[in-house]
């Protein structure tokens, strides 16, 4: 855990504009974040797991985590786990499936209709969990779930018939 208030840099793509590392370190960097969409897109994940991780990739001794890994409460930043959930929509015979770092926000969302889908079939109950060591794992698990075959799994594992007949 980092205390906070916390001198924490962004480096979008891993790498803070026009500062060296080292330089980081000497001005007093807590931890360096970076943007996990931005790296998906350039270099890719592979590349950054390949160079060993985000801290090594970025040449940073520190501590680096992603924006969307990273949360403040109570005046100390921790690094979070991400989910995938399924939810079920408590007035049809709807199911959801996502990813996310913050599982109570993100129902909040869902029932507040800021999300495009899930506003049509409010309210929403978190039914299922899986939780991840990475973002990565997390949207890979989605992925499936949202799959032919997920769906399925889905529906002989998780889900009892009786619960759509409900």
């Amino acid at each position: 855990m980092i205390k906070t208030p916390a001198f924490t840099p962004v480096g979008t793509k891993a790498n803070v504009k026009g500062v060296l590392p080292s330089q980081l370190a000497e001005l007093g960097a807590d931890v360096v974040l970076a943007n996990t969409y931005h790296l998906y897109l350039q270099p890719g994940e592979g590349v950054v797991e390949k160079a060993g991780g985000l801290a090594k990739f970025m040449n940073w001794s520190g501590p680096a985590s992603t924006r969307e890994a990273c949360r403040c409460e109570a005046g100390v930043a921790q690094i979070v786990m991400p989910y995938t959930y399924i939810l079920k929509s408590c007035n049809h015979k709807k199911l959801y499936v996502g990813s996310t770092d913050n599982l109570d926000h993100r129902l909040k969302q869902h029932n507040s209709g800021l999300s495009y889908y899930t506003k049509k079939y409010l309210p929403w109950l978190i039914i299922y969990t899986e939780e991840y060591k990475n973002i990565k794992e997390a949207r890979k698990r989605e992925r499936y779930f949202k799959s032919a075959a997920g769906r399925r799994f889905i529906k002989k594992n998780i889900i009892p018939v009786k619960f759509f007949l409900q």
